[in-house]
């Protein structure tokens, strides 16, 4: 019975050591400052923002992994592909996730989503070990400020001005088009 127990031991210690070499570096930068292990980000209602982590990978090799939001799918959403090549040694591979904050979200809610990086294994077969990270971050409704509130105002104003200039435009075209055709009817 002490053999069994020295053997399983033994192999248990040997399996940890030729597996030790193992190491996976991967990381995800935060846009934010965590607070008490959760970040916070602001959102104003009706506004659409673009939040950018950036993945990192320490190891010799390449990895690719999966990204995907198990919680918050109602207000988030990964931009682009949602399988990434992270190159060996780089700590700048951008993954860019876009908040859409409800119209009718009242200040101060919060959102909780939860972005969830895993590894794919290639040729996996057997058993075969991945590495998962979920990050945790909440989106609180905050009142915008006067300078928000300004600069939706002039981009208002500014795409309201470019539609007339560009309605006027149209006008004009579609008079001088209708003038030649009457022109070249009272030539014939």
């Amino acid at each position: 019975m002490l053999y069994k127990i020295k053997f399983n031991l033994i192999a248990f210690m040997v399996f940890i050591v030729l597996n030790s070499f193992i190491v996976n570096a991967l990381g995800l930068t935060l846009p934010y400052n965590p607070v008490n292990g959760y970040g916070e980000a602001a959102g104003l209602p009706g506004v659409q923002t673009e939040l950018m982590f950036l993945l990192q990978n320490g190891a010799e090799n390449d990895v690719t992994v999966k990204v995907s939001i198990k919680e918050g799918t109602n207000i988030a959403r990964i931009s682009g592909k949602d399988e990434i090549l992270i190159p060996a040694k780089t700590k700048d591979i951008p993954l860019p996730v876009n908040i859409k904050v409800p119209k009718e979200a009242k200040i101060g809610e919060r959102y909780l989503v939860i972005l969830y990086i895993q590894t794919m294994v290639p040729k996996a077969s057997g058993t075969s070990l991945g590495t998962g990270i979920e990050q945790r971050f909440y989106v609180t409704i905050v009142q915008p400020t006067p300078e928000q509130i300004q600069e939706r105002k002039t981009n208002f104003r500014t795409a309201t001005g470019l539609l007339i200039v560009l309605v006027l435009i149209a006008i004009v075209f579609f008079i001088k088009k209708h003038k030649l055709a009457n022109n070249k009817k009272k030539r014939r």
